[in-house]
């Protein structure tokens, strides 16, 4: 059931080479559009939608509700993203002259490759070593960021024992808040991130090389931001990617997989050159994050329908021996593994993931 809808869904994603003929081809048929309007949206993937059928000139093809939706969502995500660059620009005050180093991860570098209104964030993650976290802190604070969190529109700050727990616990701090009132953005929130969650000396040997290699990269109004390389960016991409899609506190939460994540790495695949793969498969292979990479390109590849032989030729020098894990989710916590039996656009589609997961016996 719904595969038209689905690889419409898909199609529609494709900002780079979507497909006029084959857009055309399932507009003009009886589908359930609702339901293509539910998974746009809640794989926030609606504004590139919008993009998609207005730069192929089909908008008068979709249904007035259907278009107005993702019209709606499309306007809405210039707004943040606006108010998203604006931000950034103060950022770089805060972080101007530091003695530490730094790399702004995800949205913060992600947000100036995609067209304007396609690539939104709910706030900046900011990588540094362990040792430089009250560094951030004490700048962050001098910029009037307060340590909580945002719960029915209000900022509510963590009390003591919860700053001291996460920076115990999770490898991030508790998040820093200011309330800015900027269109579509409420508050500007800033994570600092001072672990990847890998293994502890796989962790600790990555994070310096990342951060040796940050680069000043992130041009703002008011300065320069740092960032990671390029390859060490799309290396962070599918790791968090991988984290999340594999594990089971985040399929419990729904938010396990979702196409925006893919659509990050598949901007980068649709301009990977050889010289490139080559250095990606190297880097892979060093900081030994070739499953996860394997896992990352792999599913976005059959997602977004990446033909291309560089894509093919990095897939077989990462893919490991055994292909397992490609099916299967962890519950670190529990010590617990689960499978299932879907391939990727099934189980991204799939409404019930929990219900159709199998425990690991052992």
């Amino acid at each position: 059931m719904l595969d038209r809808e689905k690889q419409l869904v898909l199609e529609l994603c494709r900002f780079r080479d979507s497909r006029k003929e084959k857009l055309e081809e399932w507009l003009m048929q009886p589908l359930d559009f609702p339901w293509v309007l539910g998974q746009l949206l809640y794989n926030r993937m609606g504004g590139v939608a919008y993009y998609v059928l207005r730069e192929r000139g089909l908008l008068g093809m979709v249904n007035r509700e259907f278009r107005n939706a993702l019209m709606s969502a499309y306007t809405s995500a210039e707004r943040k993203t606006a108010s998203f660059l604006a931000e950034l620009s103060a950022l770089s005050r805060t972080f101007e002259g530091a003695d530490f180093r730094y790399a702004f991860l995800k949205g913060a570098a992600l947000v100036s490759r995609y067209p304007s209104g396609l690539r939104t964030s709910n706030d900046f993650d900011v990588l540094v070593a362990p040792g430089d976290v009250s560094k951030v802190s004490d700048r962050l604070a001098l910029a009037g960021f307060r340590q909580g969190n945002v719960r029915g529109g209000r900022f509510v700050p963590a009390d003591r024992r919860e700053i001291i727990a996460s920076r115990m616990n999770r490898g991030e701090t508790v998040p820093f808040i200011r309330e800015i009132n900027r269109p579509d953005m409420p508050f500007c929130e800033v994570d600092i991130n001072f672990s990847l969650e890998f293994r502890p000396q796989q962790d600790t040997v990555v994070l310096e090389r990342f951060l040796d290699r940050a680069e000043p990269s992130i041009n703002t109004a008011n300065g320069t931001l740092y960032t990671l390389a390029d390859t060490d960016f799309l290396l962070h991409l599918c790791t968090h990617l991988f984290k999340e899609a594999t594990v089971y506190d985040w399929v419990r939460m729904g938010r396990d997989v979702s196409l925006y994540k893919f659509c990050d790495i598949y901007l980068y695949l649709r301009e990977l050159s050889q010289g490139t793969a080559v250095t990606l498969g190297q880097a892979a292979a060093d900081c030994g994050l070739q499953k996860e990479c394997y896992y990352s390109f792999s599913y976005t590849r059959e997602l977004f329908g990446i033909r291309n032989g560089v894509v093919d030729k990095l897939l077989d020098a990462l893919r490991p021996e055994e292909l397992s894990f490609m099916r299967e989710i962890e519950s670190p916590s529990q010590r617990r593994r689960f499978s299932y039996n879907m391939d990727p656009v099934e189980w991204l589609f799939c409404s019930d993931r929990m219900n159709r997961l199998r425990e690991i016996p052992g």
